[in-house]
């Protein structure tokens, strides 16, 4: 697993066998999504995984910013503010 990381550049940080839905878990740390989609094709080609699930971590603050800049208004009194309430 690290020579695959290691021969399309990206980090392995970790990884864990795990109960529940999912066998096993990868953390990664690559430039894009597409470089661990495109490291993920030849394994899955291979038969070596099933139902492979890519997750990618998401910035909530810059998520936020560009939310709070978006031009629509919505169609209650709602308030942006509201609408973040939960971080």
């Amino acid at each position: 697993m690290a020579s695959l990381h290691a021969s399309v550049g990206v980090k392995l940080v970790d990884y864990y066998l795990s109960r529940g839905q999912y066998d096993f878990c990868v953390i990664s740390e690559a430039n894009s999504f597409s470089v661990v989609a495109a490291m993920t094709l030849k394994p899955r080609a291979g038969g070596a995984v099933e139902r492979l699930v890519k997750l990618e971590a998401v910035d909530i603050e810059e998520t936020q910013n560009i939310a709070h800049n978006a031009g629509y208004t919505l169609p209650s009194d709602l308030a942006m503010t509201d609408v973040f309430n939960f971080v």
